[in-house]
């Protein structure tokens, strides 16, 4: 079956709007992706610092809470 020229005008419309639509909104996936990765560095960052000094307090040289016999005064 042949296609008229509408045929294909309106296959390629269709095309035209989607990669149009996709080229819109492919700056906010990025943008999202972006924000991602910012949070889970921030949120790593945050948590590692946390348990440096919760550990430091717990486990630090002079510390009351100490398990290192070696470490009390």
């Amino acid at each position: 079956m042949m296609k008229s020229c509408e045929d294909f005008f309106e296959e390629y419309k269709y095309c035209q709007e989607k990669i149009l639509v996709f080229f819109m909104t492919f700056p906010i996936y990025l943008l999202l992706l972006n924000v991602k990765l910012i949070w889970s560095f921030c949120m790593h960052t945050f948590f590692t610092s946390l348990y440096n000094e919760v550990s430091e307090i717990f486990n630090g040289k002079n510390s009351v809470f100490s398990f290192n016999p070696r470490c009390r005064k």
